[in-house]
């Protein structure tokens, strides 16, 4: 009896340790399984790999920064495993995020894109227009001894 109880209650400890693994979100309402964390260092290896092709997207410099920077990344789920995700480097001169979409699991429907935003340098100006007097105020400005003579 003790070892039938046993054998039936390993498999339940087995199904309750799997189900640990993966990690539940809500979406809409509905409960759904997102991707666990091997699946997001998944995803992040198919990021970096599709951007240190040979391609013209990314300089050398960035491609050191990509290889050794962890990237910051976004799930947006709206299904099992299903969604969008955003995996995102922040560069010195602009970030660089590739976004997986549909099925994230699946290569054979998850789409794929790169985003590039070149970061903006913010420019402030102190200056005063050449105008910056109002023509009341001129008016209303005591005249000097010079300019109330006569002519």
């Amino acid at each position: 009896m003790r070892n039938f109880f046993l054998f039936c209650l390993l498999p339940a400890a087995a199904l309750l340790v799997c189900a640990g693994c993966r990690t539940a979100v809500t979406t809409e309402g509905k409960p759904c399984y997102g991707l666990s964390r091997s699946e997001q260092e998944e995803l992040i290896e198919i990021a970096r790999a599709s951007l240190l092709r040979p391609n013209k997207i990314v300089t050398p410099e960035e491609t050191v920064r990509i290889r050794t920077n962890e990237p910051e990344i976004d799930i947006r789920y709206n299904g099992d495993q299903s969604g969008k995700a955003k995996i995102t480097w922040d560069l010195p001169q602009r970030k660089i995020a590739v976004i997986f979409a549909d099925d994230l699991l699946d290569e054979h429907t998850r789409r794929l894109m790169v985003e590039v935003t070149p970061k903006e340098t913010e420019v402030i100006h102190n200056y005063r227009p050449e105008n910056s007097e109002s023509p009341t105020l001129r008016s209303r400005r005591p005249r000097s001894s010079r300019s109330s003579g006569s002519r």
